[in-house]
């Protein structure tokens, strides 16, 4: 084991050691100067951060203002003015069994978690479970992602400057997970791959670690026969390929009315001119795939079926044009596996049966999206399709409403954060019952005829 790694150890054994006697917890005041100073680095290295995004990512700076920086900023906001609240012992209702007791709840930090983030978004990914954890009571061991080092670099500097009590310890590749679990880690946040998060549960297994997995999918995109085209084609284009299509929540397939086919993709094919010009490889908005291995995947993908747009590329920028193809086979990876990259695979359908068919193919997205009217459609999506949310004549707006949760279900993940739950997801809820001393009810005692006739009729009604 290598000397980094060997300190990184020592500070995670000392940080855990605190973590375990309850007098280290931070109070509110405490944590709230936390969230301050984390919200006033992000503000201070924004344009590093900005650079470094364009850079490795190719995005644009309003993408990062609008998709990453915002989110997070809005994040640390909501928690330093709610966390007061969030962070109070609540009341809750008792019952008569146990009467005269008060019960309340108060939510307790888990002690040491792991988080570990994802490049595609390196610092909302990172600092919002991060600014979770903190506010909650936490300590925190994040595992940066390797494949944005300048972004990475960035976001270790920020924590850094931040924490400097080893709240938070940040690692990339030195240490591996088991090596933290098996050494007291009490909760696990992952956001990346399912198959990064199988490798996560078959190490959290062995030491019984709670999870939260924040994955990806296959999410359909339907565009019905009553859809309204031109607003179905703008959303859609943003929403895929912002990023790159380097986006969880992104579509990831269209699922497009046979009988709308052709005016549709005249539509989405206009729009896609009218936001990345003729040539969209030398428009600033056409972002970068993250690197050379991503770059060959998306190119092998996109030798499949019929190209109907797109298919422009630049190895030596790994750069490729938003690309939509039909004419697939079922089992072509363009329709089974995430594409996580601006490629649009394209299958039809008839009617709702055909349409629940095709769903069926690839369960448990994060996401389905529904361009069109027909309520029967969406009352279907709704009870037959198992996925993590439901948008309908939009796309990717779920996300950014901190009011309601944001997660997957099955293959796209297990639990949820975002809002109270981005503090929620960090904390458990310990139950507080007082009991008097000057009042006992006999009944809970057994023994008697009368006990027993009352209780029994007590499980009858």
């Amino acid at each position: 084991m290598s000397s980094s790694a060997t300190g990184l150890l020592s500070r995670i054994d000392g940080s855990i050691q605190l973590a375990r006697t309850r007098e280290s917890v931070p109070d509110v005041k405490t944590r709230i100067l936390y969230l301050d100073r984390l919200l006033a680095a992000v503000r201070k290295y924004s344009e590093p951060i900005l650079a470094a995004l364009e850079e490795e990512l190719g995005r644009s700076r309003y993408d990062s203002y609008a998709f990453e920086l915002l989110p997070l900023a809005r994040t640390l906001k909501y928690l330093k003015r709610h966390l007061p609240d969030l962070a109070s012992e609540r009341r809750a209702g008792g019952t008569w069994f146990a009467f005269p007791a008060k019960f309340s709840v108060i939510p307790e930090p888990y002690g040491m978690v792991y988080i570990g983030s994802s490049w595609n978004y390196p610092f909302l990914l990172a600092l919002e479970p991060v600014a979770g954890a903190i506010a909650a009571g936490n300590r925190v061991v994040l595992q940066l992602p390797l494949r944005v080092p300048r972004c990475v670099g960035l976001v270790k500097r920020i924590i850094e400057e931040v924490f400097t009590g080893d709240e938070v310890i940040c690692f990339r590749d030195e240490l591996k997970c088991g090596d933290i679990f098996a050494r007291g880690c009490d909760r696990i946040f992952y956001t990346g791959s399912i198959k990064g998060a199988k490798d996560i549960m078959k190490n959290a297994a062995e030491f019984l670690i709670p999870a939260v997995l924040e994955l990806g999918g296959k999410n359909p995109c339907i565009i019905d026969s009553d859809a309204n085209l031109q607003i179905a084609a703008k959303r859609i284009v943003w929403g895929k390929f912002t990023n790159s299509g380097q986006t969880c929540v992104a579509p990831d397939y269209l699922v497009v009315h046979s009988k709308i086919r052709k005016e549709f993709f005249n539509v989405l094919s206009d729009e896609i001119r009218r936001k990345y010009g003729d040539f969209p490889l030398n428009s600033s908005g056409c972002g970068k795939v993250v690197d050379s291995g991503a770059y060959e995947r998306l190119n092998t993908m996109s030798c499949s079926g019929r190209l109907i747009f797109g298919g422009e590329k630049e190895p030596s920028s790994r750069r490729i044009s938003p690309t939509v193809l039909d004419q697939l086979e079922a089992d072509d990876p363009l329709l089974t596996e995430e594409v996580f990259g601006p490629l649009l695979g394209v299958v039809y359908f008839e009617d709702t049966p055909e349409l629940l068919r095709v769903l069926r193919r690839n369960p448990d997205p994060l996401a389905v999206y529904y361009f069109g009217s027909r309520n029967n459609v969406v009352e279907s999506l709704k009870k037959m399709i198992r996925s993590g949310s439901l948008c309908i004549n939009d796309c990717l707006m779920q996300f950014s409403n901190f009011r309601v949760p944001f997660g997957g279900i099955g293959k796209s993940g297990m639990g949820a954060y975002h809002g109270k739950l981005t503090f929620q997801v960090f904390s458990h809820d310990k139950t507080i019952m007082r009991q008097s001393s000057w009042f006992d009810l006999n009944l809970r005692y057994s023994g008697g005829k009368i006990k027993e006739k009352l209780i029994k009729y007590l499980f009858h009604h």
